[in-house]
């Protein structure tokens, strides 16, 4: 079930759910507007991949998932602000790496600066607790951070 507003401000008032800072007025009918963070402006030149990080710190319990969505203003301007990773697993606290591009090679680069509404987040409850919340690699995460990947190693 995807949390509304009403349940996204319950849910933050009773600690169930932390977004830190949290504004009211980033509260949408069935999502959580998200900000950039960092010191400078977010240059996308298209067809340039780039890492950037929100403001905003969100810490999820056991029993819930977010999931991370461009916002429809920023898609009608060419950009995409996240590609394969906009799943954030039950148990993960930190800041959020979105992945972003600009693709309108007409329009030229696009500019967003810090505290700009760049891409929105969705909650959704689990029909039970996870048995092992995330408690990975990226835990705890305050810049935008690149990825940590690492080929399987066969066990003989």
């Amino acid at each position: 079930m995807i949390l509304c507003d009403q349940s996204i401000r319950l849910n933050v008032e009773s600690g169930a759910l932390v977004i830190r800072p949290f504004n009211v007025r980033q509260v949408q009918p069935s999502s959580y507007d998200l900000t950039l963070g960092g010191d400078e402006p977010l240059v996308l030149v298209p067809r340039k991949f780039a890492l950037a990080r929100t403001v905003e710190w969100v810490e999820l319990g056991a029993g819930i998932q977010g999931q991370v969505h461009g916002r429809s203003s920023v898609g009608r301007m060419g950009v995409q602000v996240h590609f394969t990773a906009g799943l954030i697993d039950p148990g993960f606290k930190g800041t959020i790496t979105l992945e972003c591009m600009a693709f309108d090679e007409e329009r030229g680069p696009v500019t967003f600066y810090p505290g700009d509404r760049i891409a929105q987040i969705s909650f959704h409850w689990l029909d039970a607790p996870a048995v092992y919340p995330y408690n990975g690699r990226y835990q705890g995460q305050v810049d935008a951070t690149a990825s940590k990947f690492e080929h399987e190693k066969e066990t003989p």
